[in-house]
């Protein structure tokens, strides 16, 4: 990566100047970075939306919760009693 400044007419100015503008520039790519990175984190987490996608379906009138994931169904009584590892296949 290089970064040229031949605004002032001295050496020095020209090279501090420069020295920030690099600063400036290796953090804007950081942030770019962090940003790409956050983005492929949350979409592995939540997925693209489709619905092949799904994770759980709640049918309140039925009492039922159906994990797509693990393709295990409880009722919604028992998740209301703590036995959420039921949800997990377990």
């Amino acid at each position: 990566m290089t970064v040229r400044c031949e605004t002032h007419r001295k050496r020095e100015k020209n090279e501090a100047e420069a020295w920030k503008r690099m600063e400036e520039k290796l953090e804007r790519e950081r942030e770019t970075k962090l940003k790409e990175e956050g983005k492929e984190c949350l979409q592995k987490q939540i997925g693209f939306g489709n619905i092949n996608d799904k994770r759980r379906t709640y049918r309140e009138g039925d009492g039922v919760v159906i994990d797509h994931k693990f393709d295990t169904q409880i009722r919604m009584k028992e998740i209301w009693k703590g036995y959420l590892e039921r949800l997990h296949g377990k």
